[in-house]
Order: C-alpha cells, then sequence, then structure tokens
C-alpha cells in the first residue's frame, strides 16, 4: 500500500471522538440550563397571575363594598391553589384609608429548591385616593 491509501490512525480517531464528547457535554449542560430557566420563567408567570388575580378580586370586592367593616376583615392568612402557596398580609397605613398589601406565591421547584415572588400593592377606601 502506498502512504495515500492508508486510513486513520487510532489516535485521530481518539482526538475526534474526545472533541464530539466535549462537544455534546456542553450542549447537554446548556440545554439542562435552558430547561430550568424555562420552568422557572413558567412558574413565575402562574405565580404572578395567581397574585394579580387575588388583589383584582379584592380591589372588585373593595370597590362593591359599602360596609366599613370589610376594612377589620383584612389581615393576614394563606391559602394553597394547586402547586403554589401563597401568602398575604394587610396592614392599614396613613390612619386606615390606605392598605399596604403584600402577596407571597411559592412553589417547589423540580429538583426540590423552593422558590417565591413577592407583589406589593397598596388599595385605599373606596371614595378615597391613595396618596
Amino acid at each position: 500500500m502506498s502512504r495515500n491509501q492508508r486510513g486513520i490512525s487510532l489516535i485521530e480517531v481518539l482526538v475526534s471522538m474526545t472533541l464530539i464528547s466535549v462537544t455534546l457535554l456542553t450542549l447537554m449542560k446548556a440545554h439542562l440550563y435552558l430547561q430550568q430557566h424555562s420552568q422557572y420563567a413558567h412558574h413565575v408567570l402562574e405565580a404572578q397571575a395567581l397574585a394579580d388575580n387575588q388583589l383584582q378580586s379584592w380591589r372588585m370586592w373593595q370597590l362593591a363594598a359599602t360596609d366599613e367593616s370589610m376594612w377589620s376583615q383584612w389581615g393576614s392568612g394563606s391559602q394553597q391553589m394547586g402547586d403554589y402557596q401563597m401568602r398575604w398580609q394587610v396592614q392599614s397605613h396613613l390612619g386606615d384609608l390606605v392598605r399596604q398589601v403584600d402577596i407571597t406565591v411559592s412553589w417547589q421547584e423540580r429538583n426540590g429548591a423552593s422558590q417565591s415572588i413577592t407583589l406589593q400593592s397598596q388599595l385605599s377606601r373606596a371614595g378615597h385616593v391613595s396618596l
């Protein structure tokens, strides 16, 4: 056989296999990283929607209420909503005209890590403007 007709050497095969393995490992790590962050973004959007829906229902309830005693019913509480745990704390400000509302929604990631987001807002009594 002439020198031009011989095949590739064992060292060339090992080097190419090493390069392919490193490339595949890097791509797999990148895929896992993107999948985890995509899952986190999905949970954040769901948690934000749950908290926002709760806040909007309180706003609608507050606008429809004419009884002043409804303010005394608010405080702190929690509610389980599927995979999400929602906790809220309502505090009065400005001589009981404005309520500071903090809503925290938490969940467990697939890897067991606990995550949460917090929404903060203010509600004022019907007929009063929040400062």
